[in-house]
């Protein structure tokens, strides 16, 4: 990904630079968000997952500080088919619940079933392979640090276990909804 800042406009701007491994050159960009026109408006694009098929979810973030008594944000996840083509977008806060103030998307991660998990900071929110929202895994007081799909297909997370004083890893069960 790239990010440029045009200082004349004051406005931002962010591309996703797909590179071909076989023909050693960039083969296309796909332009992501762009900054708001309004002063103290932010969008970004922070996370992003390949899925095994080939096409891509990523996170719009956009953050609103024009009235610091009410800051808000929004994140929505955007689906793009394997031509980038934009598709299906699911608005996060609404889907999980959430207080928009108290929700952060820190990482995405896919399973070997292309279900999502989309990691906060103590929360791991479940999405089947359709975004339909499945549940969430609450770790508590404890922070999650890492996340990451192994050769087994499984996600699995390393945290900080105030419990333990340490670092530790561990798989999250989708279907408990569970560590």
């Amino acid at each position: 990904t790239t990010y440029e800042y045009n200082e004349e406009t004051m406005e931002s701007s962010q591309a996703l630079h797909v590179y071909s491994l076989s023909e050693d050159k960039e083969v296309s960009v796909l332009p992501l968000s762009s900054s708001s026109p309004e002063e103290n408006v932010y969008q970004n694009t922070e996370n992003y997952i390949v899925r095994s098929d080939g096409s891509m979810l990523l996170v719009e973030s956009v953050y609103d500080y024009r009235d610091p008594e009410n800051t808000k944000s929004s994140y929505t996840i955007c689906a793009y088919d394997t031509d980038f083509n934009r598709g299906e977008e699911l608005d996060l806060i609404q889907a999980v619940k959430g207080d928009e103030n108290n929700f952060y998307v820190n990482q995405l991660v896919c399973d070997g079933d292309d279900r999502l998990y989309v990691i906060s900071d103590s929360k791991i929110y479940l999405f089947d392979a359709d975004l339909s929202y499945q549940g969430v895994v609450d770790v508590g007081d404890n922070w999650i640090n890492q996340s990451g799909m192994g050769k087994d297909g499984k996600v699995y997370v390393s945290m900080y276990d105030q419990g333990s004083n340490g670092m530790t890893v561990r798989l999250v069960d989708f279907d408990k909804k569970a560590l």
